[in-house]
């Protein structure tokens, strides 16, 4: 096997044809070398298809978030079930269905990035959904 010296910019014009996983046929070897550090081994093809390229994803650091990470969580978020590219998108960026309030969960992050906001939920009390700015006019007819 021949040791890649080149570039970094040479895998901008290359696509990943296989990814195995440890212990699949073609990572044994990578297994055995980098252990349980070793996440995925991935085959990747350049532009002409006359190089092939072998990587590895590998982690290197493990540690717990830190407390503003933590405290930004997810966010619930109701979509219909006739909003099928929508909830596709919610589910690329990591949304998962919460079968007990019966909401999407996704990071703010992702909230904001698909702009989603307005579909901020909060699971209350006995199984009914309250929108968050529902809840928020609430708040303010209460003080007046």
């Amino acid at each position: 096997m021949e040791r890649y010296a080149g570039k970094r910019d040479d895998f901008r014009q290359t696509w990943v044809v296989k990814t195995l996983w440890p212990g699949q046929a073609g990572s044994i070897k990578l297994s055995r070398r980098y252990g349980e550090a070793l996440v995925c081994v991935r085959y990747r093809h350049d532009a002409t298809g006359q190089v092939r390229y072998t990587t590895i994803e590998v982690v290197v650091d493990q540690a717990p978030l830190p407390k503003v990470f933590a405290r930004q969580g997810t966010q619930s978020i109701h979509l219909a079930h006739t909003e099928s590219t929508l909830r596709a998108k919610a589910i690329q960026h990591g949304a998962e269905w919460d079968e007990e309030s019966k909401l999407w969960r996704l990071t703010t992050a992702a909230v904001k990035a698909l702009g989603l906001e307005s579909r901020l939920r909060r699971p209350a009390r006995k199984g009914k959904h309250v929108s968050t700015k529902s809840a928020t006019a609430s708040k303010k007819h209460d003080h007046a």
